[in-house]
């Protein structure tokens, strides 16, 4: 002002318009130089919420050169300078919640504000101070306003209640501007009233139901800011815990497993607790087991285990307690029964020793009876006596044989019973009992030179006897046998020994001693081994039957079988006219048919015989025996095989209406059997012989090949003569015959019938059949959808073509002139229940019918 009061009077004499051009640059240089850089605040807060919990940061710079300092500071709504953040001894910063740091900004220093967590209480104007060169300070205000955002405190989710009380569904609500709430159950909105009462701490429930179960929503609204959130809250009612099974006393058996049953209902399903007597929590106790569902198991109860217990279940919502008892009950035990060992005719006594409550009877029994002795003297044998005591706790009883025998070793059993149970054990007694042998043993032997053989010695003792073998008073193993006895060794132990014997010469032979012995005595076995031989010649053969082709003999024994059995005859035999070098042997087990075979039509046979046993074949007879087949006749009568006559010769049929033939092929003498032929016919008893009452029916079977034959359709229960002869090109051979009678059954048999052993095969042939027809019919029918040929194609055809061939007649328009002229050309007349047709112009018929009009 004074500045311009100067130029007014200083140019006073100019024009206004002069006057007011210097007026306005003058201001504007003063305002310029009065206000210098201005200071800046970014970003710009003024007018805008920040949200608490959140953070802020702000820069405080000024526009001036490169080279102008300026320095800067920020005070706190309160006028107090916010301090800069420091470096600690250690390198790092020691940050507060409100600070400032010294920062650069492009080419401008600055200073930073930093709020780390913004609060209510930080409120406010905050100001940055700038001081420039010349102590000038120029400063910029930033307004900091909060609000809070929604947000739910104490809402937990699930939360529960007791049915029956008094609960609260907890829930607040914290909103700066104020948030306005309301409650939803299910989607559907709750008001205030009844047992509901809402309050800013949630919703308050009297006297809750299980009904009032389910997810209850809580919202929150914010008009002035549009917040808007929402909490669900799973709300849950609790059942406390009721027996529906309480655990009923028991009462067990010492050593066996106890089980009490505890079952409960409640909400959340209750866990459940075990205690005894003394509190002790029989989940953790060895041999006890608490499973989920409540039961107490106790694994071999001891007699210690017998008291109260208590069952506990428990969950959130209370807890409730079942008191039962257990009863341990002591099942017979057999405390001593032990081994005895007694030397024949000697004394022994089991003592056998029982406890349980209440005391066991005990009994006796040897393991191979079924009886029990009884107490006292046995009436079957009085060396066995039965005496019963009682000591304490403990029942007594002793089993004496006063004079023991061998047949007495074994295993006795000592059984106690009561009203708990049953205890057992076994005790073996051991009879001692000097050496014997079995009378089954062999004490005859044989061999020959060079031929091995074991004899062998059992003695029978206990303890097991010590075996030695003596020959001529001497023990085999002296040593003064020198070399006589050197194919000579022993095997074997444990009561057995096995005297290996090779004989090289007369030595070897004779009688030998078994010697056993052992602390009760010794016993002897006398065994001889003598030399075998060959077996002597044949001296007498008998020729049973001669046909075309077979010789049949027989044998008379020889005189000496050389010392052990004969086992087989050979022969060798030749025709009569060739060496002996050009015979054929051949041999036969002892009992078997003695028969040549295959042998040429009339013609003139030698033949020897000798016996074998194991040392080897005997002599060859010194006589031979002259043979001459027979010329080729008709074949030798087959054997019809049968099973076990009946008393009156009759062969019984298993079945009603059949009966399978077998036949044993004879000698064809010379000439192959072609056929076999069969005649059967049904006979009645008459006195010892049968008489025909049926036709006479025959079948032929070929041959080779058939040795049987099913005779069909018999009546049941009836006699039938069935005879067999075998048929060659010479003729027929004689029949063999026998008779049988059939099954008892049905009086014809069914159409359909066929004996049992049949009738799987002809399953069998029916099902192939089937399988084949399907086969060929699938075939059929992909030929004919393919190629078009085939059985189905052809049948279709022809079915076509014969509809084809149809034509449809129509009726004249003037149905009065066609029946004329139907009635003009032909007439009908019957005659003799015949209808004919026949031209008015020739007479001619045309077409009949008899009993029929058409």
């Amino acid at each position: 002002y004074s500045f311009n009061m100067f130029l007014f009077n200083k140019f006073k004499g100019l024009c206004a318009a002069h006057i007011g051009i210097l007026v306005f640059i003058t201001n504007y240089l003063s305002v310029s130089i009065a206000q210098g850089p201005k200071v800046i605040i970014s970003p710009d807060i003024n007018g805008q919420k920040k949200s608490i919990d959140t953070k802020l940061f702000l820069t405080c710079t000024v526009k001036t050169d490169g080279g102008t300092q300026v320095t800067f500071e920020w005070l706190d709504p309160t006028g107090e300078q916010i301090p800069e953040n420091q470096v600690d001894g250690s390198g790092s910063r020691n940050k507060r919640n409100i600070y400032t740091e010294q920062a650069k900004f492009g080419d401008q220093n600055g200073l930073a504000l930093y709020i780390q967590k913004i609060q209510r209480e930080h409120e406010g104007k905050y100001t940055c101070v700038a001081t420039l060169p010349g102590g000038t300070q120029q400063r910029a205000e930033a307004l900091l306003e909060t609000y809070l955002k929604i947000n739910f405190a104490d809402c937990s989710s699930p939360q529960h209640v007791v049915v029956g009380t008094d609960g609260m569904i907890k829930c607040k609500v914290n909103a700066n501007p104020p948030a306005t709430i309301d409650w939803t159950l299910n989607d559907e909105a709750l008001k205030n009233g009844g047992r509901i009462t809402i309050t800013p701490d949630g919703i308050r429930i009297t006297d809750v139901k299980l009904d009032d179960e389910g997810t209850y929503v809580c919202r929150a609204k914010v008009f002035d800011t549009g917040d808007y959130d929402s909490k669900a809250i799973d709300f849950r009612v609790y059942v406390p815990p009721d027996f529906s099974e309480r655990p009923a006393p028991y009462k067990a058996v010492e050593g066996e497993d106890a089980m009490f049953r505890c079952k409960a209902e409640g909400k959340p399903d209750p866990q459940y607790i075990w205690l005894d007597e003394k509190q002790a929590n029989l989940s953790s106790e060895e041999r006890f087991n608490v499973d989920k569902d409540g039961t107490l198991t106790i694994r071999k109860v001891d007699r210690n285990d017998a008291g109260q217990y208590r069952c506990i279940a428990v969950n959130d919502a209370g807890r409730k307690e079942a008191v039962t008892y257990l009863d341990v009950a002591i099942r017979p035990k057999i405390e001593q029964f032990e081994n005895l060992t007694a030397e024949t005719d000697t004394e022994a006594t089991f003592i056998c020793r029982a406890s349980g409550m209440p005391l066991p009877d005990i009994k006796f029994r040897k393991l191979s009876s079924s009886l029990s002795f009884v107490s006292g003297v046995q009436p079957e044998d009085s060396r066995i006596i039965v005496e019963d005591a009682t000591e304490e706790n403990m029942k007594v009883a002793k089993l004496r044989i006063t004079s023991v025998e061998r047949e007495d070793d074994g295993l006795y059993a000592c059984v106690a019973n009561s009203s708990e149970g049953e205890g057992y054990q076994n005790g073996h007694l051991t009879v001692e009992f000097a050496p014997t042998f079995s009378e089954h043993i062999k004490t005859h032997y044989f061999s020959w030179s060079n031929n091995p053989v074991n004899l062998t010695c059992v003695a029978e003792s206990i303890p097991n006897a010590t075996i030695s073998w003596w020959k001529n008073g001497r023990d085999i193993d002296d040593k003064s046998w020198g070399r006589k006895m050197a194919n000579i060794k022993k095997h074997g132990e444990a009561g057995i020994s096995i005297l290996e014997i090779l004989p090289l010469d007369d030595h070897y032979y004779g009688t030998y001693i078994c010697k056993a012995v052992n602390k009760l005595g010794e016993n002897e076995l006398e065994i001889k081994l003598e030399e075998a031989f060959f077996p002597g010649s044949i001296s007498q053969v008998i020729l049973s039957k001669v046909t075309a082709t077979t010789i049949s003999f027989k044998f008379v024994p020889p005189q000496s079988n050389g010392g052990i059995d004969i086992d087989s005859y050979a022969v060798e035999y030749k025709r009569a006219e060739d060496p002996w070098e050009s015979a054929k042997r051949k041999t036969f087990p002892l009992g078997a048919p003695y028969v040549l075979e295959d042998l040429m039509p009339k013609t003139h046979y030698q033949m020897r015989f000798a016996a074998h046993n194991l040392v080897g074949y005997g002599d060859w007879s010194r006589e031979t025996t002259p043979a001459i087949t027979k010329d080729i006749t008709a074949p030798e009568k087959p054997i019809i095989l049968a099973p076990k006559e009946t008393e009156d010769a009759v062969v019984d049929s298993p079945y009603p209406h059949s009966y399978r033939l077998e036949w044993q092929i004879p000698a064809d003498n010379g000439d192959p059997i072609s056929h076999f032929e069969l005649i059967y016919v049904q006979v009645e008893p008459n006195g010892r012989k049968y008489r025909d009452i049926g036709p006479v029916k025959s079948a032929r079977v070929q041959s080779p090949g058939n040795v049987e034959y099913m005779l069909e359709h018999l009546r049941p229960d009836s006699y039938y003569r069935i005879q067999l002869a075998a048929h060659n090109s010479h003729g027929l051979s004689e029949q063999d015959e026998i008779i049988i009678k059939t099954k008892i059954g049905s009086p014809f048999p069914p159409d359909d019938y066929l004996p049992p052993e049949e009738i799987h095969t002809g399953i069998i042939v029916g099902c192939i059949i089937l399988i084949l027809f399907l086969i060929l019919l699938c075939v059929d029918i992909v030929f004919c959808v393919t190629k078009k040929i085939g059985l189905i194609h052809s049948l279709f055809k022809c079915l076509c073509d014969s509809s084809a061939k149809k034509t449809i007649t129509t009726r004249p328009s003037n149905e009065a002139e066609s029946e004329k002229m139907l009635s003009d050309k032909v007439k009908p007349e019957i005659k003799s229940g015949k209808i004919e047709y026949k031209s008015n112009d020739k007479g001619k018929p045309i077409f009949s019918a008899k009993d029929s009009v058409v």
